[in-house]
């Protein structure tokens, strides 16, 4: 009987442990959305047998483009490295069509829309900033209501090719500036190739202002 009741007195311990490193799963991939107003769900995909053994691993984030969907987690406890499967449901803002565009159109605000939902489910390269979509020029025909994304949508060129444009140079304790010719379209932070009037080409990526930067 003694033996019976010091089980059950350490059985609740054995799953607060599991519970316990979800949790710190669950703050460390909210931390990632302090300040946003991006809310997420986790759930961890790993099996509790493969995670660490230790009660605090030391947990980080592995090369991913997105924080939403499949997320891998690495835990490390000393020289030990797991890594943790999770998918995490993110809900936030994104555009949609407001109404059909087709291709060509150069977009207004009229054809915007903010909507909130689960990103997670979202196109890749989905939008999130009205500022990347309007002016930018569709490259095909958008359905009302559909998500926007970056690979529909061409910006606007500040650059055209032959045009004459202003080329900055950048330095530690330097600034020179001059003029060439582009030598391709560009948009605002596009790279582009200019021929300066010195015959040289020079490669540098355009500002919002249309100028050619280029940092030393």
């Amino acid at each position: 009987m003694r033996l019976l009741l010091i089980l059950l007195a350490l059985l609740p311990g054995l799953p607060a442990y599991a519970d316990d490193l979800a949790g710190q799963i669950d703050r460390f991939i909210q931390a990632q959305f302090a300040n946003s107003p991006v809310t997420v769900n986790v759930e961890v995909r790993t099996p509790k047998a493969q995670w660490p053994a230790c009660a605090t691993p030391q947990l980080a984030l592995t090369q991913s483009v997105r924080l939403w969907g499949a997320v891998t987690l690495s835990a490390r406890c000393g020289d030990e490295r797991r890594f943790i499967q999770t998918q995490v449901a993110a809900t936030g803002r994104y555009l949609v069509a407001a109404r059909a565009i087709r291709a060509g159109h150069a977009l207004t605000a009229a054809d915007v829309k903010v909507v909130r939902g689960r990103l997670d489910t979202l196109p890749p390269r989905a939008l999130s900033d009205a500022r990347r979509a309007l002016g930018a020029v569709s490259l095909r025909n958008i359905g009302r209501a559909q998500p926007l994304t970056a690979p529909m949508l061409r910006r606007p060129w500040l650059v055209k090719a032959g045009q004459p444009v202003q080329v900055r140079v950048q330095g530690e304790s330097f600034t020179i500036s001059g003029n060439g010719k582009a030598m391709n379209n560009a948009a605002a932070d596009d790279s582009v190739r200019v021929r300066m009037t010195s015959g040289r080409i020079v490669s540098g990526h355009v500002g919002e202002d249309g100028e050619v930067r280029i940092t030393l």
